[in-house]
């Protein structure tokens, strides 16, 4: 690895430490620790793990009372990564190197060319980190599709419990008394496990070619912002974009919109009236008993707002263009570009203007 991926993939491991402490590590590269971060929960890959050995293993402890000092590489780990972090000015940066340059020693394994060319990549990077802040990292150059996150079935089994997990904590979905209770965030009623899709996905991996349109990171797929808990039979319908979720900026509130008209009178398995107005009605409820439902949700809990309007743009346009199945419901709600656009930058609280967020939409609107 060169310098700054060995960097990246560092940035990484650290990440997926969580609470584990840095200095907790083992010293020795072949102590039997190193192999359990290759498991959940932290499921590092080996070039991750190789470059945490790197800057951990640096570091010995005192030999005949003279303390040797850790690689180029481990010292940047401390300064890049430690607590100081982004909150480092430039003049702190070339100070760090300063120190380095400085406390150079015969102990060291490296030629001083080779060591000058580690510096200046260090700085070329720390700097470009002290410019993005954090979200260099987030909002890198990155090839959306040569992205390989979380591609295990181990790997996905792990994230989607603690996906579904956080989805119905942060969604206050669990029933107090019955932990085989959930509730819908459309009808506001409790269901049995089985009848839910307790993690349902906004967008997926599948749609991550339209991430970074809308400024996100593949690893914000798990972020339980991206989900909501829906009883299962909504959840499919959600799932091939024949009803969708609108939001009102207005208001701060998201409502159910079915797009096409021979939906209104299908039944919902499971759901009755009395679900939906909290009473004893046991008629069975339709989906246009639902259509224009407020989604009911916790005080200040919301998912994210651009991924809603993204997916809801994506399914109109859908079915506007769709010559087989009747949509006039679609055709009377829907809106321009510029209205989808201006809601989208509304939910970032951005000023409508013309922008590069608005040439794009108008881009994928002509495909």
């Amino acid at each position: 690895l060169d310098f700054e991926m060995a960097v990246n993939k560092l940035e990484k491991a650290r990440q997926k430490l969580g609470s584990f402490s840095f200095e907790n590590l083992p010293l020795e590269r072949n102590d039997s620790i190193w192999a359990e971060f290759r498991n959940p929960p932290y499921s590092m890959d080996l070039e991750e793990l190789s470059a945490l050995k790197n800057a951990r293993c640096t570091q010995v402890q005192p030999v005949g009372g003279v303390v040797r000092r850790r690689s180029v590489f481990g010292r940047m780990f401390d300064f890049t990564f430690g607590g100081s972090g982004n909150a480092a000015t430039l003049n702190a940066i070339q100070s760090s190197v300063a120190r380095i340059e400085h406390m150079h020693t015969h102990n060291m394994e490296t030629t001083a060319s080779v060591l000058e060319q580690k510096i200046e990549t260090t700085t070329s990077v720390l700097e470009k980190r002290i410019e993005n802040t954090t979200s260099v990292i987030v909002n890198a150059q990155i090839d959306m599709n040569s992205v390989e996150i979380m591609s295990s079935q181990s790997d996905r089994a792990f994230h989607h419990k603690r996906f579904e997990e956080e989805i119905a904590n942060n969604y206050q979905c669990m029933h107090h008394t019955d932990s085989n209770l959930r509730r819908c965030v459309v009808t506001n009623h409790y269901y049995p496990k089985q009848f839910m899709s307790q993690a349902a996905h906004i967008m997926t991996l599948s749609q991550r070619s339209k991430l970074k349109i809308i400024g996100m990171h593949p690893t914000e797929v798990w972020n339980w912002r991206n989900g909501l808990c829906l009883h299962r039979e909504i959840d499919k319908l959600f799932e091939v974009l024949d009803l969708v979720f609108k939001y009102d900026y207005f208001t701060d509130t998201f409502q159910v919109q079915l797009l096409y008209d021979d939906l209104f009178a299908t039944p919902i398995p499971e759901v009755t009236k009395g679900h939906l107005n909290h009473t004893h009605d046991t008629t069975p409820a339709t989906f246009g008993d639902i259509n224009g439902r407020e989604l009911s949700l916790p005080n200040g809990v919301r998912p994210f707002r651009r991924v809603v309007l993204f997916v809801a743009y994506c399914a109109y346009n859908l079915a506007l263009n769709n010559p087989v199945r009747e949509h006039r419901v679609a055709t009377e709600t829907s809106h321009s570009i510029q209205e989808w656009t201006e809601m989208f930058e509304r939910s970032h609280s951005i000023v409508p203007t013309e922008s590069p967020l608005m040439t794009s939409w108008r881009m994928m609107e002509d495909e």
